[in-house]
């Protein structure tokens, strides 16, 4: 059985990995560069390849992986014993000196107070340019929207600026992460750092609503929606609002953009989508009302 040397554990995971903890589960998705565990109980938790970022819920292993060769561990027990987490019979992760790693801490003080409205007018800009399209950034788009979804995703958000509901937009879309739910956490995100405003007011009823467990997505996109609801978002995304809120560099600005776009298919362009429009909707909402405009 071939063993890999596990690196960091997000810290709700390194919990789980503790010797004398009973963690047993079933190998539920496999890609390229990650896996993911559904553990008994139902929680989903991520084994991936070396990451430079937080990533919730995520075990890193050291070397180089193609976990798509192991398709056949697909619905395959997983369990830790004797500090070893045991993938069938396939390969085992050594977590005897694995380290924690906990969510980065918020920049926002060092950062200074930036200028928000000037930097998400550019971001804007930046984002219509470089997203990518078949989502959210519908609603930042002019003209007429492509397809269906797009069109479907313009007059639901639209609809969700006048009401402050999420219920037509969570789990819209298609893959494993619904673009309804990537534009939904960033929303919650970007609210996360606006305090007493009506946008954090929305990202709580949004919380409320997954906490009634009554959202029908995808089991992946769900435990992501629950980390987002308990404050963990992955590292691209959180650097990615601290640049647009607080930063003063239009380059790395529009890095840490860059990489957010990167995840996934259009992941990150739905995630850049949620985070700008709960800027702009704190912004109009501190300017005296909600003009349905799209900058």
């Amino acid at each position: 059985m071939r063993t890999i040397k596990g690196l960091r554990a997000e810290e709700l995971l390194f919990e789980r990995l503790q010797p004398g903890i009973r963690f047993r589960g079933k190998v539920h998705s496999i890609f390229s560069s990650t896996m993911n565990l559904m553990e008994e109980g139902g929680r989903l938790w991520t084994v991936s390849i070396e990451r430079q970022i937080y990533l919730p819920g995520t075990l890193e292993i050291s070397g180089k992986i193609n976990f798509e060769e192991y398709h056949d561990l697909l619905g395959k027990p997983v369990h830790l014993a004797s500090g070893m987490l045991i993938f069938g019979h396939s390969f085992q992760v050594d977590l005897s000196d694995l380290l924690v790693r906990k969510p980065p801490e918020r920049n926002a003080t060092a950062m200074g107070p930036g200028n928000p409205k000037d930097n998400l007018e550019e971001t804007l800009k930046e984002l219509r340019r470089k997203g990518k399209r078949g989502g959210c950034l519908s609603f930042f788009l002019p003209g007429s929207p492509e397809g269906y979804l797009e069109k479907a995703f313009q007059e639901r958000i639209l609809q969700m600026k006048r009401t402050g509901d999420f219920r037509k937009i969570l789990g819209l879309g298609l893959g494993l992460t619904p673009s309804g739910d990537d534009f939904a956490l960033g929303f919650m995100a970007m609210a996360s750092y606006l305090q007493e405003s009506f946008v954090r007011d929305t990202a709580q009823k949004l919380k409320t609503l997954l906490e009634q467990e009554t959202v029908s997505t995808t089991e992946v996109s769900l435990q992501m929606l629950h980390f987002g609801k308990e404050g963990r978002f992955p590292g691209d995304l959180t650097d990615f609002c601290e640049e647009v809120l607080y930063g003063n560099d239009p380059e790395k600005r529009n890095y840490t953009m860059e990489k957010l776009l990167n995840i996934g298919s259009i992941s990150g362009t739905d995630m850049a989508s949620g985070a700008l429009f709960a800027l702009q909707l704190n912004l109009e909402q501190q300017c005296g009302g909600n003009d349905d405009k799209k900058s």
